[in-house]
C-alpha cells in the first residue's frame, strides 16, 4: 500500500502574498501529484490555523508543532512551480534543500518529513519566541537557521540535515533563467528573492505548462 503524500505551504495574511498564490500552488500540485493532499498552513480559513503571531517565513516553525500532519510531507513556498512528482523528494529523515548561493547552508524553501517532523524546531520557538529576532539578520540565517541550531539528531546523522539530490530542486535564477529551459529530471522550480514566478515571462510560463504537460508518474513500487 503507497503511504499517502501531504503537500503543505505558508500563507499569512496581509503581506504580498495573497489567497490566490495558494490557489495557484494547489493547482499544480492537483495536475502533477493528483493523489496527494494539500493541506496550508493559514491565518485564513478555510485552511489549516496558526496559533502564534510570528511574523514572515517564521510561521514555518508551525509545520512541526505535532499532529498537523501524518505519512510523508512536502512542505513548498507558494514561490515555487511544481512540475513533477513530488514523491521523489521524500525520505525517512527529515530534508532541506542546499541553499542555490551558500550551499553548506541548509534552505527552508522547500523541505520534506514524515508525520510531525522535528518537533523540537517548534518546542523551542515556543518556549523561547524573543530569541528569533537574533535570527533575523547576520550568519543566524532566519526560520532556515533556527531549523539547522535546534534540531535534534534523531533527524540528522552525524549532525547532518540530508539534503535533496540537486538535480531534483532546482533554481530559475541560476539554473534556468539564462536558457529558459528546465533542466531534465527537476520536480520543482525555486523563486528564491526576485522575480516572483508569476512575473516571469510568457514564453517561461509556456515552458513550465510543457514541462508538466510531458510529466509522467513514477512506476510503483
Amino acid at each position: 500500500m503507497t503511504t499517502p503524500l501531504t503537500i503543505t505551504t505558508l500563507y499569512r495574511s496581509g503581506g504580498e502574498y495573497t489567497a490566490g498564490h495558494v490557489d495557484r500552488l494547489a493547482a499544480q500540485v492537483a495536475i502533477t501529484n493528483p493523489e496527494a493532499e494539500f493541506e496550508p498552513l493559514s491565518d485564513m480559513k478555510p485552511w489549516r490555523g496558526l496559533r502564534h503571531s510570528w511574523p514572515h517565513w517564521w510561521g514555518k516553525l508551525e509545520l512541526f508543532r505535532g499532529g498537523l500532519f501524518s505519512g510523508l510531507v512536502v512542505y513548498l513556498d507558494l514561490d515555487t512551480d511544481v512540475i513533477g512528482d513530488l514523491n521523489r523528494l521524500v525520505s525517512e529523515r527529515f530534508t532541506m534543500l542546499s541553499d542555490f548561493n551558500r550551499p553548506k547552508n541548509p534552505a527552508s524553501g522547500v523541505m520534506a518529513w514524515t508525520g510531525d517532523g522535528p518537533i523540537e524546531v517548534y518546542e523551542a520557538a515556543k518556549a523561547n519566541p524573543e530569541r528569533m529576532a537574533r535570527y533575523n539578520t547576520g550568519a543566524r540565517w532566519g526560520d532556515q537557521g533556527w531549523i539547522r541550531d535546534y534540531i535534534g539528531p534523531q533527524s540528522t546523522i552525524n549532525g547532518t540535515i540530508a539534503r535533496f539530490p540537486p538535480h531534483l530542486c532546482v533554481s530559475y535564477k541560476v539554473h534556468c533563467r539564462r536558457t529558459q529551459q528546465v533542466p531534465e529530471g527537476a520536480v520543482v522550480v525555486c523563486y528564491h528573492g526576485k522575480p516572483r514566478p508569476w512575473h516571469t515571462s510568457a514564453d517561461w510560463a509556456d515552458r513550465i505548462r510543457e514541462a508538466r504537460a510531458t510529466w509522467q508518474p513514477s512506476e510503483p513500487s
